[in-house]
């Protein structure tokens, strides 16, 4: 009787391990996962639509738009005190900043996912709209970028999702001169420029001209730059 009763438990203890090893291995409903997800057009497109968010807005700025970015500088000053001057007041935050690298990981996790999928006709829906999001990224990478060179100038050009590993991720965090970050953005441009449709398949969306129009901004800023500091340590042939 003792091991009939046993071989009964041994046989229900086994049937309760396979379940919970199935429900283990069920993917979440909550939540979604990299092999379901950056499949479609539409995944794509909303990938995409996230990245809106870093364009600055001009609201909030008393009415005057993109000109109070100037306030506090040594062009204007505004309504309200700023520390920016005061000895001892300026102190450089312990996260954020200039050095943040999370929105270039989105851009880069990106293109390690997609490109592949789309070469090998993976992705679902128009191919023209699947390469308009595609160039799309390479614009915000580009545009993410080039705010990194107008705050800090020189800085580390990466352009894939690193692993947790500190000698890994020391070496890909040094710096690289100025220029050839202002040269990778405007590949990115030209990425862009090739991938994307002079007419978006959304409304309220990038477009080729956009590429176009930030690629001669980034050139005429750099440009400018180059001219007026010929000769010195932070230009190419300066001492």
């Amino acid at each position: 009787m003792k091991r009939i009763i046993y071989i009964v438990l041994s046989i229900f203890l086994g049937t309760g391990a396979v379940s919970c090893d199935a429900f283990l291995d069920l993917e979440p409903k909550a939540a979604v996962t990299p092999n379901v997800y950056l499949n479609t057009e539409d995944q794509l497109a909303a990938y995409g639509a996230a990245k809106y968010s870093l364009f600055r807005t001009p609201a909030g700025y008393s009415g005057i738009g993109q000109y109070g970015y100037d306030n506090n500088s040594d062009n204007q000053t505004s309504q309200s005190s700023n520390g920016n001057f005061i000895l001892g007041q300026k102190t450089v935050g312990q996260s954020g900043g200039a050095w943040n690298f999370e929105s270039i990981r989105d851009c880069n996790y990106f293109f390690e996912d997609v490109l592949p999928k789309y070469r090998e006709g993976k992705i679902s829906g128009v191919t023209n709209n699947i390469r308009h999001y595609i160039g799309e990224m390479y614009f915000f990478r580009a545009y993410i970028y080039f705010s990194k060179l107008t705050a800090v100038g020189d800085f580390p050009i990466i352009t894939k999702v690193l692993d947790d590993n500190y000698s890994e991720l020391v070496e890909a965090n040094k710096r690289r001169p100025r220029n050839e970050v202002a040269r990778f953005i405007l590949s990115d441009l030209d990425s862009a420029i090739l991938y994307m449709q002079p007419a978006a398949p959304a409304s309220n969306r990038l477009t080729r001209n956009a590429a176009l129009l930030f690629k001669s901004r980034v050139a005429l800023y750099e440009g400018t730059w180059l001219k007026y500091h010929a000769g010195t340590a932070r230009v190419p042939g300066g001492p």
